[in-house]
């Protein structure tokens, strides 16, 4: 009689011990896909914060054109000058190449 009192306890113990290791895989299972979102949203954040910072420095750049912009004439020369390779009237432009980038 003993020995089935033996055998009944150790298939409680290992029923016991095979639910909780169910439990614990859900668990970590479940963790596993929330840890895995977490990542993605952390990979996203950064780079939607440096798509903020490229944006702010776009704005900066943009408000120092225009604050140039309403200064002059001379700014628009310089910039038809360096952007769009326009010459007064009578001049000629040199095109000086660089050794470096010739190679």
């Amino acid at each position: 009689m003993r020995l089935k009192v033996s055998k009944i306890d150790l298939l409680k113990t290992a029923g016991i011990v095979f639910l909780g290791l169910v439990i614990f895989f859900i668990i970590a299972f479940t963790f596993l896909l929330k840890y895995t979102k977490i990542k993605e949203f952390v990979a996203e954040n950064k780079a939607l914060s440096q798509n903020i910072n490229r944006t702010q420095e776009d704005i900066n750049r943009l408000r120092q054109d225009l604050s140039d912009l309403k200064k002059g004439p001379f700014y628009f020369e310089k910039v038809a000058r360096k952007e769009l390779g326009a010459v007064k009237k009578g001049e000629v432009v040199i095109h000086i190449e660089n050794q470096t980038e010739a190679r």
